[in-house]
């Protein structure tokens, strides 16, 4: 009974020092060069940062509301460890189950990272035929092409040119420099309940496919300019196309949680798995 008592006081303070090493970094006498915040000693780095989010787009605010919650956490968990926590057996337990979650969810994500799930096109056009009636529209979709510029008459010229050309994208390379777009969009899709400019929203109903609006004024020296490139009407199937994105992702699901049902099984079979009879 006391070879069991010591036992579980050793199994404690290992798991004690994992979780201490893990939130406190398992200190050095010099911060490293790329911290970001210290709280007590304890450093928060840019390479901790990276390991969490991406980091390639994060604004300075975003990074700010990240550093304040770090502060936030690494102020409570060390007073956790001032009054012993890290000690307490409910502690431990859910630490060492949370450890086999993160343990098992690598695994499963390496796993998933060397399989390859990609559907073909023919299990998509298969996919499409079958499950059809489950992509009608219960709203109007429309696919276009937006450019909005800072002055008016290049977009009034854009317009003119697209519409003797027949081609959107070549009369903006011709006629528009980079330092006049604000923004550029092709062949993206709009939904008729989406915040479209007031005006906008009227054309869409009654424009053809191909034809492009004339410049909007968006306010504060904004031009939007837009082509309708192709009209799905509500009540409609839409072209494999629009929802093939859609498709593949359902896919690859259904073949994730098959292979993951596999896996265990594989695993299950392999190994010695005792389950006592519950009162």
């Amino acid at each position: 009974m006391k070879k069991h008592s010591q036992n579980k006081r050793i199994i404690s303070l290992i798991a004690a020092l994992i979780f201490f090493c893990t939130i406190n970094g398992c200190k050095k006498e010099e911060p490293p060069k790329d911290y970001l915040a210290m709280v007590n000693g304890q450093p928060l780095t840019r390479k901790f940062l990276a390991t969490r989010i991406d980091t390639s787009n994060l604004s300075k605010h975003e990074l700010k509301e990240f550093i304040d919650n770090w502060i936030e956490t690494e102020l409570l968990a060390q007073e956790a460890l001032k009054e012993g926590i890290e000690y307490e057996e409910d502690f431990i337990f859910q630490y060492h189950l949370n450890s086999r979650k993160l343990l098992a969810g690598k695994f499963l994500e390496k796993k998933f990272s060397d399989t390859d799930f990609l559907p073909s096109s023919k299990e998509i056009e298969e996919y499409f035929a079958k499950h059809k009636h489950e992509f009608v529209l219960d709203y109007n979709i429309y696919k276009v092409n937006q450019i909005v510029l800072s002055d008016l008459r290049k977009a009034v010229d854009l317009r003119n040119t697209a519409i003797l050309k027949l081609d959107f994208k070549n009369a903006v390379n011709q006629i528009v420099k980079v330092s006049d777009i604000l923004d550029l969009r092709y062949d993206v899709y709009l939904k008729d309940f989406d915040e479209l400019p007031y005006e906008l929203s009227e054309m869409m109903e009654t424009m053809f496919t191909g034809e492009i609006t004339y410049p909007i004024d968006l306010g504060n020296g904004k031009y939007l300019v837009t082509q309708l490139v192709e009209k799905y009407s509500r009540g409609t199937e839409p072209k494999l196309n629009f929802v093939k994105e859609l498709i593949t992702e359902r896919i690859m699901q259904s073949k994730q949680q098959d292979y993951y049902k596999a896996l265990v099984n594989k695993l299950a079979d392999e190994s010695d798995i005792q389950i006592k009879e519950l009162d």
